[in-house]
């Protein structure tokens, strides 16, 4: 009973220091977030930075309401990270999208502006790509957003785009970039939790793939979140 009691106190502070850990990885997120507004040049970087700070800040004082709680189970956050991933990534995405479809030009980064004209131009050519000839005609302005460095398959969330003609907020590539990345998200955790995955590495995939703010961009690309979760599971293989 005693080396119980002492395996106990020994396990507990091991526990306290690896939650501060995760609180203080929150904080540090929550504070490079902060300075990302004033800091970026780039104003959809402003804006949803802007936003997803208080969704961080948020999530740090819940993370420090577990620590001293003890409430740090696996579905506690688990909801924690579906949370996050809501108001930093899924809200941003939804209010840039709006207001770009209300007539603001600074809402959408260049990438997505490169998409969304490799989708048109796979409707009207068959293809997403001008030939070098193409692009070297253009004004110089012009050329860099008329290259399309992505694989054809890239091209196809900008078809909704193309398809309409009102340019409203549903048919920005990014809503489409955060269908596909949620279903992503469902198919690779039923697939390694099949493959026998334990439980917290699947907790740690599922927060690697969505509230990391490297993932947690504007426009969050599928291939982003399959490397982020193949590499936060490649331990237990």
């Amino acid at each position: 009973m005693g080396l119980a009691e002492t395996g106990d106190r020994r396990g507990q502070p091991r526990r306290r220091r690896i939650v501060v850990g995760r609180c203080s990885l929150r904080t540090r997120r929550d504070i490079r977030l902060g300075d990302r507004g004033p800091v970026s040049t780039l104003e959809p970087h402003r804006a949803w930075g802007a936003v997803a700070v208080f969704g961080y800040g948020v999530a740090t004082v819940i993370a420090a309401t577990q620590l001293w709680g003890h409430w740090c189970g696996r579905g506690a956050r688990v909801a924690l990270t579906a949370s996050v991933w809501a108001t930093t990534t899924l809200l941003p995405l939804l209010i840039q999208a709006v207001q770009r479809a209300n007539g603001r030009t600074d809402r959408a980064q260049e990438e997505v502006l490169v998409i969304e004209d490799a989708g048109r131009r796979l409707l009207e050519t068959g293809t997403p790509y001008l030939d070098r000839a193409a692009i070297a005609g253009l004004p110089v302005d012009d050329r860099l957003l008329a290259y399309m460095p992505y694989q054809p398959g890239m091209a196809v969330f900008g078809v909704p785009r193309a398809l309409d003609p009102s340019a409203a907020w549903w048919s920005d590539a990014r809503v489409f970039f955060a269908l596909v990345t949620g279903l992503c998200v469902a198919v690779a955790m039923v697939a390694l939790r099949r493959a026998g995955a334990p439980a917290p590495a699947l907790v740690r995939a599922l927060q690697a793939a969505t509230v990391l703010p490297v993932c947690a961009s504007p426009w969050p690309p599928a291939a982003t979140t399959c490397r982020s979760l193949d590499s936060a599971c490649w331990r237990w293989r």
